[in-house]
């Protein structure tokens, strides 16, 4: 097997694993998220799941590859235009169904066009079921997909709570919400140029490289937050035509979220993944789901567009603070293991 066609088989090797996991996952999944928000119809799954099929992408493929403009044509552009999409059709229709339903086909359609171009490109695979390779892959796959839905249910937790109990508000912190994830996509070919940067050095300058990326993340990460959160009312009035207004309040909060984003991204997909602390990835997701699910419903009840924004401040926060704070004690036992 050349070793484009074993690229292409371990793509469809991945394919395979992540589907099936979300399928095993799915109706648990939507449980839970009916669950959490009551009788809010198809809307909360539909944006859901919208996030969740975001596991199925592969723009760490082309990171891999040290491929960026395909990873910015495959991978960024097609999150960006179904975002803008989504977005408008919320303005447009005021139907949050309409909203998630889109967001749910523009991730499908990001999925089909990133496997295709990586798949024509490297020949030779074939979409193998064996039960005990599926096994294996799901039993390798289940962390990372767990870590995926509860970044699911944090992430879209702000938004489906503002819909369901302060719908007046809705449509300005949707506007900030879409924003936010532009700019998420904006940081993203960063954080995917670490993922492969920071492991390919010699492990002695694992630590330095490491030190540099989260040095890197930070400053863009600043920059980025400063820029949402002085243009995001200005751009969200304009895009709506003066019919939707964003607080200056709600863009400074998601603006916190934002810095955190740009250092998680980092600090966990590129650094603790790259030294055995793959584990600390999910705990750190775990423990912002367990804290910003209640807190989103808790805060916008008492502050609607303003508690909801909090919320995802503070599960972001929560979630590259414990990154962070593990961090030396990995690199310690890395070290350890590699002398």
């Amino acid at each position: 097997m050349t070793l484009s066609s074993h690229r292409g088989q371990f793509l469809a090797d991945s394919l395979i694993t992540r589907a099936l996991l979300l399928l095993l996952l799915s109706v648990p999944f939507s449980a839970l998220v009916i669950l959490l928000v009551g009788d809010q119809g198809l809307a909360p799954i539909l944006v859901g799941f919208a996030t969740l099929l975001a596991a199925l992408a592969s723009p760490w493929f082309y990171a891999g590859e040290a491929r960026p403009w395909r990873l910015v044509f495959f991978s960024t552009a097609p999150a960006v235009i179904g975002s803008l999409v989504a977005c408008g059709v919320l303005v447009v229709s005021r139907d949050v169904i309409a909203y998630g339903g889109t967001q749910l086909l523009a991730a499908a359609a990001a999925v089909v066009v990133q496997s295709v171009d990586i798949l024509k490109r490297h020949r030779g695979y074939s979409f193998r079921f064996a039960p005990h390779r599926i096994g294996l892959r799901l039993r390798d796959g289940l962390p990372a997909v767990l870590t995926a839905i509860m970044a699911a249910l944090y992430v879209n937790a702000p938004l489906i709570a503002v819909t369901a109990i302060a719908p007046s508000v809705a449509p300005g912190y949707a506007m900030a919400d879409r924003l936010f994830r532009y700019t998420k996509a904006f940081l993203a070919p960063f954080s995917q140029y670490a993922q492969g940067y920071v492991p390919a050095g010699a492990p002695a300058e694992r630590k330095s490289r490491a030190t540099r990326a989260l040095i890197g993340s930070s400053i863009a990460g600043a920059i980025a937050a400063i820029t949402f959160a002085v243009l995001v009312p200005p751009v969200g009035s304009l895009l709506s035509s003066g019919e939707i207004s964003v607080s200056y309040l709600v863009s400074g909060l998601l603006a916190l979220a934002v810095l955190a984003v740009s250092i998680s991204s980092v600090s966990g997909l590129s650094v603790l993944a790259s030294i055995g602390g793959s584990r600390y990835i999910a705990v750190s997701t775990f423990v912002g789901a367990c804290l910003g699910i209640p807190a989103a419903i808790c805060l916008t009840l008492l502050a609607g567009a303003v508690g909801a924004a909090t919320s995802m401040a503070v599960a972001e926060v929560v979630v590259v603070s414990i990154q962070l704070i593990v961090l030396p004690v990995m690199f310690r036992r890395w070290n350890e293991r590699e002398q």
